[in-house]
Parts: structure tokens; C-alpha cells; sequence
């Protein structure tokens, strides 16, 4: 039995696809983390292949030959994206003050593991910081001479937080309808037609129950003005996306090459978002820069105005 070498926690979410899981698991086998929180979503009915598929990509996460404190939660029935996610973290930091977070197409450069072990350490008592990411979609644009800048989106590809902010995650986003009219909400977001995609997105989540834990927790994080670290350099790619996601992304934002981070970080002096990568984010990956056609600030106008 090998002996562990990675001290912070990880929490691991599976599901059904065990090609996937066995390329993204050898990468945890490599670390050989001492704590591993394996989190599973049952098979779905009416899914005739998901039982075998849900029991082999369990299989695949049974391959542990180090010394591992091993926690799982496994659901019997299916959950569903959104539930299954909530729940699994609830359970996570019920046992611990801090983790990172990977999915089973999470496929990340070691170097992430440091970097985000690092940061969750050295910021855990800065209410300012929400979350560290593994993720850049900057483009190869460097946005400061440091290892990482701050930024108001929190991507979720390979990413850490701590209890302390995840307390503060409401489902339900039951503040959004005052939050939304007040100054505090244009302030978070400047540029009229972001604020108004977002104000859309949050209402349709809100009136359709979207099936996604993700929006809930960004606007958390807008909602408490918590920053998320993003590496210089993109430390984790995404091997299971094959299109036809909820926004139009270009393929080569999400899918990227790794790169390895610096072994000793160099801090930023200033804790604040960046926003020229706010809004190269807002812009490339959430089609911002295609909303802006006349047609389409009418329609916001008009959306702002009654909505």
C-alpha cells in the first residue's frame, strides 16, 4: 500500500460515463490524495444502459492503492444534476472547512492541486475570496505580471472554496427579487447588457427551476461581492463536452492544453476583479459581444423596463 501524499480534501462527482471517470481518476491516483470524497449520482429510469453504466464507473473508482481516508456517497436513484450536486457539497463540508471540487471530466494538471491547495490556505480568512478555479479562458491574454488575478465569474471546472462560503449558497435565491432592483446589483454589474442577460438568466432560473446548482452559486458570489482566483495560465480542461451546452462557447475556450503554474505563487498586492477579463469573459464566452446589435439592446431596454 502506498503511502498518501496530498493533504486537502477532494470531493470527486461521478455519474455514468465510466470512460471518462478512468481517465480523470488517474490523475487523483497519481496524487493519492489522503482524503478522497467520492460523490455519485444513481442511474436514471427509462435509461436501460445507466445501471451498468453507474456500476462500472463506481468500479473504476475502487482502484485505490494508497493510504486513503475513502468517503463515499453513493445514490441509490437518480437525483438529477442540480440535486445531486447540492446535496453531494452539503455533505462535503458538513466534514470539512475547506475542499477542491473535480468532476469526472475534470481532466487536471497536477500543478492544480498545489496551486489550489496553496490558496485555499493562504485566503482562508479573507471573506473576499469565494472560490479558486483551475480554469482560464482568457486566450492566452496575460492579465498581470502575477500567478493568478481575481475575477466576479467563478468557473467551475476544477475548483476549491471552503465552508465558509458555501454556507451562504441558497437554491432557491430568495433575495433575488429585491436584490435585483437595487444599486448595489448595477454596481455588480456596470455594463447594461450583461447586467440584463444575467437578470434574464436568474429569472428564468427562477421561473422554469432550471436544472443547474451553478446559477444559484455565481449569483451568490455576486450577491456577496466574493472574488473567485483564476490561475495565469489554464490548469484544467474539460474532456466531455462535445456541444450543445446552454451557451454558445467556443470549442477551443474549453477545451484547452494544461499548462503547469509556478511552484512558489506570486500573490497580487490588490484584491479586485479584474475587469477587462470580466468582460473578455462576458464577451467570448457568454456571447456578450453578439448581444450588443441594436435589435437586441431594444429588446433589454424593453426587458429592463417591465421585467
Amino acid at each position: 500500500m502506498k503511502k498518501s501524499s496530498f493533504k486537502t480534501p477532494i470531493a470527486y462527482f461521478i455519474f455514468n460515463r465510466p470512460w471518462i471517470t478512468a481517465k480523470s481518476f488517474e490523475v487523483i491516483k497519481k496524487l493519492r490524495p489522503r482524503n478522497l470524497y467520492i460523490i455519485a449520482d444513481g442511474p436514471r429510469e427509462n435509461f436501460p444502459h445507466d445501471y451498468e453504466r453507474c456500476q462500472e464507473t463506481r468500479n473504476i473508482v475502487k482502484n485505490i492503492d494508497w493510504e486513503c481516508n475513502l468517503k463515499k456517497n453513493y445514490s441509490d436513484k437518480n437525483q438529477g444534476m442540480k440535486n445531486r450536486n447540492i446535496s453531494g457539497l452539503n455533505w462535503l463540508f458538513e466534514q470539512e472547512e475547506m475542499s477542491i471540487i473535480l468532476e469526472d471530466d475534470n481532466l487536471a494538471d497536477l500543478s492544480f492541486f498545489n496551486f489550489a491547495s496553496e490558496l485555499l490556505e493562504y485566503y482562508k480568512n479573507d471573506e473576499n475570496i469565494f472560490q479558486i478555479t483551475g480554469v482560464n479562458w482568457q486566450n492566452g491574454i496575460k492579465r498581470n505580471e502575477n500567478s493568478y488575478y481575481f475575477s466576479k465569474y467563478n468557473h467551475l471546472w476544477g475548483w476549491a472554496t471552503w465552508r465558509r462560503c458555501w454556507k451562504h449558497y441558497d437554491k432557491d435565491i430568495k433575495f433575488w427579487k429585491e436584490w435585483k432592483k437595487s444599486k448595489e446589483w448595477k454596481n455588480t454589474c456596470p455594463d447594461f447588457t450583461e447586467r440584463i442577460f444575467w437578470t434574464k438568466m436568474f429569472d428564468e432560473y427562477l421561473s422554469k427551476d432550471l436544472n443547474s446548482w451553478a446559477y444559484p452559486w455565481l449569483l451568490t458570489a455576486f450577491y456577496r461581492k466574493g472574488l473567485t482566483i483564476i490561475p495565469k495560465e489554464n490548469l484544467v480542461r474539460n474532456i466531455g463536452f462535445f456541444g450543445g451546452g446552454t451557451h454558445e462557447f467556443a470549442e477551443d475556450n474549453l477545451i484547452t492544453n494544461n499548462f503547469s503554474i509556478d511552484k512558489i505563487l506570486d500573490h497580487p498586492k490588490k484584491v479586485i476583479n479584474n475587469e477587462a477579463a470580466d468582460m473578455y469573459t462576458f464577451d467570448n464566452i457568454f456571447d456578450g459581444k453578439n448581444m450588443r446589435s441594436l435589435t437586441n439592446k431594444i429588446k433589454f431596454f424593453f426587458y429592463d423596463k417591465f421585467s
